[in-house]
């Protein structure tokens, strides 16, 4: 049955529905008098659920990147009116008006309830970076990280008629600064990326606000470190450019044909088709994803490569098609295979580490453990001259970063303490780093500590809580350990957890300008800058609700499975009893009786005799 958009046919919908309702239910004892499903799916909205509804379409809209005006679509309408002609859709201006700034209100009321639920020793991370949106508009997006990690979409502004120096940067996060202050929001650190302009106002804007501390984007910083490589390689670097050469012409229109002979032979030899992965420009995780696509499908590009090679001499008026040689040379090189091969294991300890550093929940000590695990991986490569020259690159890397920061992280973890560091170093010890925790203190309190070192003591000596045993029962949440112990350390508790609520990265900004990205397309580039904003914020608030989902489901999930395995532990235990009770039970019966119960009583008695 065909259901048009008018009202008759939805009305003789709903008659013949009823109809056949009405003669099933002539079987049934006329005592019992069961309701027709129209009843229930059919049914008015209540005045108080009609802002449930609109909230649930916004949202709707956003998170699929719909236009507004697709709820004055006769498509929509029609649907909606067979769905519930009781319902009511809002036109387009409601949806972009009103609802949404309900909806915006909302989150930001919830924004702020978090934002005052801080501890008070711990701070929230300040980052930002610019964006160019689809209109060129230049844009400063501001972005705070709980010390939790959430991260919560603060305001994003138009910089367009202005310079990108820092002299014009600085005004901006000034008085970013002086409105998280006014609502009493606790700032612990400012991140940014490392151009040159965010990079000279952290040094100008260090000097003036000594109680914040001011870092680079640290998973940028490691994405600079892996662009190193190829400035030791050019052997490397040629490889890479005639990867990037691979995949952009077997993903150009133009070569559809060849397109095509490749994915027919991946079926032939792989039975399935593999694609080769675009690499970003400034995203190295790509280049290595981009290596191991090709490494994948390299005997189907070889035997294109044989079936399509270009003769030696073809005729002019030869209708056959031919791979270009410079592609075929690439492909058929064996050196170029074996570089990319070495590209990829050179890359893979990068790409895990960025995978880490580029997590909301990055930390400090997490950065001198991803520092430390690259200067170990070229001291055991075999390149020599390659890894002298990256481990001098790193070297210089590290001098400029704030080091005592990064050691204090490192010192103030439980699980590290000084583990991780050569003993032979001088310079690195408990009365060192207690003189760098005085400096700090006295910097971000404009106070001299008291009992600092004395508290500084305890945790060397693992006096409790500084034991393992409590560190332990946080299951390896190292913010809730040291809010624990400030309780009662709280000169060292103070340095602590501002220590380990700083997240590191500004890729929570990068998301934001994605997520704009993805809403502010060409064929909506009339939108402002600011309704984009709000859709994004939105957006972000719909990804967040479903991770905590995530996280909820898994969380059960792995409680299940703990349950199952202590019972599983329980009943092996209670086999066991019972194996051992038998055991028991055969021994007194050759005790008392003389009886061959086991094998072992049968070579005692072939030894007997």
């Amino acid at each position: 049955m065909r259901l048009d958009d008018d009202a008759t046919s939805i009305s003789s919908f709903r008659t013949n529905f009823t109809h056949a309702s009405s003669s099933s239910q002539s079987s049934f004892s006329s005592k019992k008098v069961q309701s027709t499903l129209t009843k229930h799916s059919v049914r008015n909205i209540s005045k108080s659920e009609i802002p449930t509804f609109y909230n649930f379409l916004i949202r709707m809209t956003v998170a699929n990147g719909w236009a507004f005006h697709w709820v004055n679509n006769p498509s929509t309408l029609g649907f909606f009116n067979w769905l519930n002609p009781k319902l009511k859709l809002p036109d387009r201006k409601q949806l972009a008006g009103p609802i949404l700034d309900q909806a915006i209100e909302n989150i930001e009321n919830l924004r702020q309830e978090k934002l005052n639920q801080i501890h008070e020793k711990a701070g929230i991370t300040l980052s930002f970076d610019g964006w160019k949106n689809i209109i060129n508009q230049e844009l400063f997006g501001v972005m705070i990280v709980l010390p939790s990690g959430e991260t919560l979409v603060w305001k994003a502004v138009d910089i367009s008629g202005q310079r990108e120096r820092a002299i014009d940067i600085i005004p901006h996060i000034e008085q970013i600064i002086g409105e998280l202050k006014e609502k009493s929001i606790k700032i612990a650190a400012i991140v940014s990326d490392s151009a040159a302009a965010y990079a000279s106002a952290r040094r100008q804007l260090r000097l003036k606000y000594p109680e914040y501390v001011f870092l680079p984007c640290f998973a940028h910083q490691c994405n600079l470190a892996v662009g190193e490589i190829f400035k030791e390689s050019s052997t490397l670097a040629k490889a890479s450019a005639d990867a990037v050469k691979l995949f952009l012409y077997f993903t150009q229109p133009n070569n559809a044909y060849f397109i095509g002979k490749l994915r027919k032979i991946q079926l032939e030899l792989y039975n399935k088709r593999y694609a080769i992965i675009k690499p970003g420009d400034t995203r190295w995780n790509s280049y290595y994803e981009c290596y191991k696509s090709l490494i994948r499908t390299k005997q189907a590009l070889r035997n294109l490569a044989t079936r399509y090679e270009p003769l030696e001499a073809t005729s002019s008026r030869s209708t056959e098609l031919y791979l270009p040689t410079n592609i075929c040379q690439i492909i058929m090189n064996d050196s170029f295979w074996s570089q990319i091969s070495q590209l990829a294991t050179l890359m893979k300890p990068y790409c895990g580490a960025l995978d880490k550093l580029q997590a909301d929940k990055a930390r400090l000590f997490d950065v001198a453990l991803a520092f430390g695990y690259f200067i170990k991986f070229w001291e055991e490569n075999g390149d020599r001259s390659l890894a002298e020259g990256m481990i001098s690159h790193l070297k210089k890397r590290w001098k400029d970063w704030e080091q005592p920061l990064l050691l204090l992280a490192l010192i103030l973890h439980p699980k590290y303490r000084l583990d991780k560091f050569n003993p032979d170093l001088e310079s690195i010890n408990f009365v060192v780093m207690g003189d760098w925790l005085c400096y700090y203190y006295q910097a971000w309190t404009s106070q001299k500590p008291t009992k600092l070192l004395f508290e500084f003591e305890s945790y060397r000596i693992k006096k409790s809580p500084f034991n393992n045993d409590t560190f332990e029962q946080f299951e390896n949440d190292i913010l809730a350990y040291w809010y624990y112990c400030s309780t009662l350390y709280k000169e060292l508790g103070l340095i602590a957890t501002k220590i380990f609520s700083i997240c590191v990265n500004s890729a929570s900004v990068e998301r934001l300008f994605s997520s704009m990205g993805f809403l502010h397309t060409p064929r909506r580039n009339k939108l402002k800058y600011e309704k984009v904003v709000a859709m994004a914020q939105l957006r972000a608030d719909i990804h967040q609700t479903e991770n905590e989902k995530k996280r909820k489901c898994e969380s059960k999930k792995l409680q299940l499975l703990l349950i199952i395995k202590q019972n599983n532990q329980e009943i092996n235990n209670e086999n066991e009893e019972s194996q051992a009770n038998v055991q028991e039970m055969l021994e007194d019966l050759q005790d008392e009786t003389g009886y061959i119960t086991t094998e072992e009583d049968w070579q005692e008695r072939l030894e007997e005799w």
